[in-house]
């Protein structure tokens, strides 16, 4: 069984607002590296480090023109020539206010509309995101904002303007369904009539659902479980141990950068999800399953300022470059084409880290990775 090292660190910020189209994604990535590589990965960024006068390597700085572009390019290529994986979580801000409609409001225990069996059927939760997220971003912001506040009356009331929202796209929305789930094909307006009265909850439930939420918020430090840090490091967990699981693998050590203010709450994630002995996967309706072990991570979670560990600014780089090509198309076209294709291998194969990223913007982003049997090809090429 082969031992790899784990760094990660994170790119992209909403701040306040959820919704700037300047930020639309957070990027959590990671390398695998293997044990017996180390020392050839260390030196391999303190080549690039050599270029610059810098006491570290920053995203941020490279990604500014085409020469620093070159070198965050020079640095993955080699990374990867040697053996080591990125590892991808991605998390579409807007996406992820239309899952937060759907995992508080369609909340089978505080809303009488909702049957029971809602809470664990993904398709069905995929299917109504899909029709939530084509509705305006007014309203996706008015939800948001009273949510952050949880404020029940407000939420009532944005609520009440998407129920009234009529312009849905039927023929977009089906066609979206039939690509995804061939049986739902013209099933649209039905569903949106079921959102519609789901969406129809009571004040008296969500004043319930909202004084719960803040108790739940405000027992985690510093409010982290409010924020999206901490079910995208769930996802980059489940992204390595799935790895692990599939290719013999153990982590035997798992470092991340310096997080002041979110590390007690990803110590207990990770505690959680990493470090339970307990042992056990759960399995959903779409063919996705949750991993909650300590057989593939043995190590437990350290933070390490990335000035003082040349490995995390290589996690720093990755996550760097991949939001910069995400959101914009002046960048270096060979570096592009080295990280685009990681798209397609977030927790399998072929799959888009489902269910962060919305259907509509995976459609975009498969778009550019090109013809499938040139990925089917690079991907055979990466070695564990």
């Amino acid at each position: 069984m082969k031992k790899y090292l784990m760094v990660c660190d994170e790119s992209g910020n909403c701040g306040p607002n959820a919704l700037n189209k300047q930020e639309p994604f957070y990027v959590v990535t990671g390398w695998l590296i293997q044990e017996s590589k180390k020392n050839e990965s260390v030196k391999i960024i303190n080549q690039i480090l050599s270029k610059r006068s810098a006491t570290e390597l920053k995203s941020t700085h490279l990604m500014k023109n085409k020469k620093g572009q070159k070198m965050a390019y020079d640095l993955i290529k080699n990374m990867i020539e040697i053996g080591n994986l990125p590892v991808i979580s991605i998390l579409e801000f807007r996406f992820a206010i239309v899952m937060r409609i759907i995992e508080f409001v369609f909340s089978p225990v505080y809303n009488s509309f909702v049957p029971d069996e809602f809470e664990d059927d993904i398709v069905r939760k995929q299917i109504f995101s899909i029709i939530l997220y084509e509705i305006p971003d007014e309203l996706l912001d008015a939800f948001f904002k009273a949510y952050r506040s949880y404020d029940a009356l407000s939420i009532h009331e944005s609520l009440k303007n998407i129920i009234k929202y009529e312009a849905f796209d039927f023929v977009k929305i089906d066609k979206l369904l039939k690509e995804r789930f061939i049986q739902e094909e013209g099933n649209s307006k039905k569903y949106v009539n079921l959102i519609r009265k789901y969406l129809s909850v009571d004040i008296p439930e969500l004043l319930e659902n909202c004084e719960d939420q803040k108790d739940t918020d405000k027992s985690w430090p510093n409010g982290v479980l409010a924020t999206f840090n901490l079910p995208m490091l769930v996802i980059l967990l489940q992204t390595a141990q799935n790895l692990c699981e599939d290719n013999d693998m153990i982590i035997s050590e798992f470092v991340h950068d310096q997080s002041k203010e979110f590390s007690t709450g990803y110590l207990n994630v990770f505690e959680m999800f990493a470090r339970n002995s307990e042992d056990f996967e759960m399995n959903f309706n779409d063919g996705s399953k949750l991993i909650i072990s300590d057989k593939y991570i043995e190590s437990d979670l350290y933070f390490e300022d990335s000035k003082m560990n040349t490995l995390v600014q290589a996690a720093d780089v990755f996550a760097g470059s991949l939001t910069k090509c995400l959101k914009d198309k002046n960048i270096l076209p060979e570096l592009y084409d080295l990280i685009i294709p990681f798209l397609a291998a977030c927790q399998s194969p072929f799959a888009l880290c489902v269910p962060r990223v919305s259907p509509q913007r995976q459609g975009e982003i498969f778009k550019l990775l090109g013809d499938m049997d040139n990925i089917r090809s690079f991907h055979s090429k990466l070695k564990f």
